[in-house]
């Protein structure tokens, strides 16, 4: 069976628990997969046994079940495929870190779902009643009342809570959405953005919602960007369903079968991301973290992203790059990066979620390491401390007993019972007597 090397932080939430760890059953004998494979067996069967095993194991996923994402490929056949790439590096990455569950239909992460249950039960519902006319808001609402309070709703939610999370780790980045949800009344829309930054931009948007000063403009520029038709909750769901419609195959496609046919699709990409480079605040990280995570396009790299740089540079040990330190540059070296990642077109995004994943596996190894090894200095001073006090106490003694045998040594030798010493007896004897003046006179 394949072995992990490193450990997956416990309390992350994007971890996945895998086949290996202690908490998870062990795997059958029958169904674990070794790397030694012998010339007679397949190799995509092999990847695709434990790929099923894992989705079994972790998710209660069975292999014949669809795993079609929202950007049109199918889940299983990425992890497949990038499990193949090289030498089957990836391979003991995907086994320790699991499943990337927010790509999987069923999974109660899940963001910015268009084609959501809920969604097609309430407009089926509507249209039976004779109301065929339903609205974003209608859908909106929809969508509220079964996906969690702090969790985007649609593409212009998604799209605040990637602002509002800009250079922020993901808790602090929760809780900043989670105030401006409050400041809104849990009722993020352009209009009430837009509401409150005129009635008093200081005091009912910034304060409240505790954000900078650039990302709460940015927020009323993304809510006139929405309101004036730049952007629309209608322009990104019809890409969706395109993909949907004509990208089902496309992770399945055979290399035989020709051209990827994909010009449309990138055309839908780049067009998203020309109008959200439009609006001012937003950059190339947004747009990126916005199509994979949000839209769930399956090639998108990220190389504005620190952590994926040093991912990228740990996994595939790229090392003398030309930012400080010797990190990898996002301009300079990403000529270096795109070649070292070719191999895994097109599905780069699942590589990008596994690079975090190690990277944060391996700052938890490191800061363990660290910490240990401040406990053992710390110990090792503490024992020279000791040693060290121990010492001045054993010459404080030692002072201490010279002293006392001295005076017992004054004692013996004639010690009156005043305390005085005979040698300053003798001394106060033995001083001559004072000149007699007037005797002096009469000699001389």
């Amino acid at each position: 069976p394949i072995k992990s090397t490193t450990a997956m932080p416990k309390n992350s939430p994007s971890s996945q628990p895998s086949a290996s760890s202690p908490s998870s059953p062990p795997l059958p004998p029958s169904k674990t997969v070794s790397l030694q494979q012998s010339e007679t067996v397949d190799e995509t069967d092999d990847v695709k046994k434990l790929i099923d095993e894992l989705l079994l194991e972790n998710h209660g996923i069975e292999s014949c079940e669809d795993l079609a994402t929202k950007g049109g490929w199918d889940l299983r056949q990425a992890l497949v495929d990038v499990a193949k790439v090289g030498d089957r590096q990836l391979l003991p990455h995907i086994q320790e870190h699991g499943v990337p569950a927010f790509y999987l239909p069923s999974s109660d992460s899940r963001r910015c779902r268009h084609a959501s249950p809920t969604s097609a039960a309430a407009k089926s519902k509507a249209s039976n009643d004779g109301n065929a006319e339903s609205t974003d808001d209608d859908t909106n609402k929809a969508d509220a009342s079964a996906a969690e309070p702090t969790k985007p709703k649609n593409c212009f939610q998604s799209l605040c809570r990637i602002v509002t999370g800009q250079q922020l780790t993901n808790k602090v980045a929760e809780v900043m959405y989670s105030r401006l949800l409050q400041a809104t009344g849990n009722d993020l829309r352009p209009e009430v953005i837009i509401k409150l930054a005129e009635e008093n931009f200081e005091t009912r948007l910034r304060k409240p919602s505790s954000m900078s000063n650039s990302k709460a403009r940015c927020l009323v520029e993304v809510s006139k960007a929405f309101q004036s038709g730049l952007v629309s909750e209608e322009f990104l769901r019809k890409g969706v369903a395109s993909n949907l419609a004509t990208g089902q195959d496309r992770a399945g496609r055979d290399e035989s079968d020709g051209d990827d046919n994909g010009d449309n699709d990138d055309d839908w990409e780049q067009d998203v991301r020309s109008r959200l480079l439009q609006i001012k605040g937003i950059g190339p990280w947004t747009c990126d973290i916005f199509l994979m995570f949000y839209l769930e396009q399956p090639d998108v790299l990220p190389l504005g992203d620190l952590g994926i740089r040093r991912g990228i540079a740990l996994y595939f040990g790229l090392t003398n790059g030309k930012e400080r330190g010797g990190g990898l540059c996002q301009k300079k070296d990403k000529g270096r990066m795109v070649e070292a990642m070719r191999e895994y077109q097109p599905f780069r995004s699942i590589l990008c979620c596994y690079l975090w994943r190690n990277l944060d596996s391996t700052s938890k190894k490191d800061k363990k390491k660290k910490k240990k090894k401040a406990k053992k200095t710390n110990s090792a001073d503490n024992k020279r401390k000791a040693k060290v006090s121990n010492a001045d106490a054993d010459a404080d003694d030692g002072k201490r007993k010279r002293r006392k045998v001295k005076s017992e040594d004054d004692t013996t030798d004639g010690g009156t019972a005043t305390g005085e010493s005979p040698k300053k007896k003798q001394t106060a004897s033995a001083r001559p007597a004072p000149a007699n003046a007037a005797g002096t006179l009469r000699r001389s």
